[in-house]
């Protein structure tokens, strides 16, 4: 209970600022701007650009100073590796998936988040994946289910407690952590601000990228496939 507590903390008091909620109407009866605004963060947070650009220059402060542990291949593309930062022996880890519409950013932009981590006496796995256009739907999904597993079968060998592990991730990272639930053991999943129902990105602008067709959002949609099991799960 405790480590749920401290993660929640954590996440809750790095994300808030960018986590906008408000009421929109039924997407089949938006008209293509609606719909494109509707997924369009940088349009409805002009103030977004300074805030990321703020959060990677801390990132690459803190990858500096954390050697020990970045770019561990779990697959064989450039993006398959992930970052472990060690806050000691047997100590409890949160394994995070970084966001960015399954078409931006890595997991170097996020390493800030683990410094508040560490300072609790929690290790921090950051998970990087291959992006859209150059993988699909499909891909994505699966890679970060490979390197989830990854991490979960490397915990105990890099000091982290295998039987303390929280799942958390953020927008597209946010859907990865549902997607992987199955992935690893793990105390509770944390998904921050994600996309569970794939269906309307199709007639949006984000598709120019990700190419996808009904049948693989409908076989990546969280709400269409509700993880079985009681692992608790708590959306922010």
């Amino acid at each position: 209970m405790k480590l749920l507590k401290l993660v929640l903390f954590a996440l809750i008091t790095f994300f808030t600022q960018a986590m906008y909620a408000q009421n929109f109407p039924d997407w089949h009866q938006m008209n293509q701007q609606t719909l494109d605004d509707s997924y369009n963060n940088s349009k409805a947070v002009p103030e977004s650009k300074a805030m990321f650009d703020g959060w990677v220059e801390r990132s690459q402060a803190f990858r500096a100073a954390h050697p020990e542990y970045l770019d561990i291949s779990y697959g064989p593309l450039e993006r398959e590796k992930i970052d472990y930062f060690s806050a000691g022996k047997n100590t409890p880890v949160v394994i995070f998936i970084h966001g960015g519409f399954w078409q931006m950013r890595s997991k170097n932009d996020f390493a800030f988040i683990a410094d508040h981590f560490l300072k609790e006496g929690i290790s921090v796995a950051m998970v990087g994946y291959p992006l859209a256009p150059q993988a699909n739907m499909d891909e994505i999904v699966s890679s970060s289910k490979q390197a989830v597993e990854f991490i979960g079968n490397h915990l105990a060998q890099w000091g982290g407690n295998p039987n303390q592990v929280i799942l958390t991730g953020w927008s597209s990272g946010g859907h990865l952590t549902i997607t992987s639930m199955d992935s690893v053991k793990m105390k509770a999943a944390i998904p921050i601000s994600g996309i569970y129902e794939l269906e309307p990105l199709i007639g949006s602008y984000l598709n120019t990228n990700l190419k996808m067709d009904q049948a693989i959002a409908d076989k990546n949609s969280p709400m269409m496939h509700v993880p079985q099991g009681r692992r608790p799960s708590i959306f922010l």
